[in-house]
């Protein structure tokens, strides 16, 4: 309690005292800087929650009114030309990269919560939201489950969210209809998600790349992404105990496969507590 580092025994060695000092003197330092680093992260921290609000609110909110422009121009017949594509693609680009460094900073900052999860209601929501409604689109979603999947809601959304959101943003521009297959397997113990489509696919070269921070893949039809979204949910899927796996051949398609493990137990002992 009195912070006593070493006790000195009469009479003393005066080399052995001499290390004694050394080492006190080494541990005050050590400890002063440790508190000084610890006040420097404090500082920084509160810089980046700072940035990150910014980004969610500063930066997002003039991009979504230059695109509500652009959008109120073309359905005016003001802007129907490629000037005015370019400028409404390049804005869905920069407000996507946002999301994705805001999505990065809340799965790493936000505590997880657990509750109960429905993947019927949650992969509508997410397909509504991303659907860009051209009609050679077609979903088809299989969900087996008989038993109360928990998780965390917020971060199982993003998982999602950003691999359905890749199979519709890598689309094979040489086939009639663009495919995309869900299907959900839920049991006591673990959940697992299978998201395929018959999109343009990655090369064999790519696949051990893809999860790592803003690596973009050489694509067929040269969209490219931030390079965050799948560094994202290898990071999410990692936090919840879970895994996945992708397989892909270029112009056949790529299926994603996802495991998390159910919280049931967890849940059902927190109640009885």
């Amino acid at each position: 309690n009195g912070q006593i580092t070493k006790y000195i025994e009469k009479p003393w060695d005066w080399d052995k005292l001499r290390l004694i000092l050394e080492y006190s003197a080494d541990l005050y330092n050590s400890r002063r800087e440790i508190k000084l680093k610890n006040a420097e992260l404090f500082k920084t921290n509160q810089e980046l929650n700072r940035f990150i609000y910014s980004a969610s609110h500063d930066l997002r909110s003039p991009l979504l009114s230059i695109l509500g422009i652009v959008q109120l121009a073309k359905h005016e017949g003001q802007g129907d030309n490629k000037y005015m594509d370019l400028i409404e693609n390049s804005v869905y680009k920069l407000d996507n990269f946002v999301r994705n460094i805001i999505d990065y900073y809340q799965n790493s900052r936000s505590e997880a919560i657990i509750e109960v999860i429905d993947f019927k209601l949650l992969i509508e929501e997410i397909i509504s939201l991303i659907k860009s409604n051209t009609a050679n689109e077609h979903f088809e979603i299989q969900i087996n489950q008989d038993v109360p999947f928990y998780s965390d809601p917020f971060r199982t959304r993003m998982v999602l969210s950003n691999i359905i959101s890749n199979a519709l943003k890598y689309k094979d521009p040489s086939r009639n209809q663009h495919n995309v297959k869900i299907t959900v397997s839920v049991d006591k113990e673990t959940c697992t998600v299978s998201i395929s489509d018959n999109g343009i696919g990655i090369s064999p070269d790519h696949l051990q790349d893809i999860f790592k921070m803003f690596y973009r893949a050489q694509k067929i039809n040269k969209q490219q992404g931030s390079g965050l979204g799948l560094f994202i949910v290898k990071e999410i899927v990692d936090n919840l105990g879970g895994s996945i796996n992708v397989q892909s051949q270029p112009s056949e398609g790529t299926v994603f496969d996802v495991t998390l493990p159910n919280c049931i137990n967890e849940v059902a002992i927190a109640q009885a507590d």
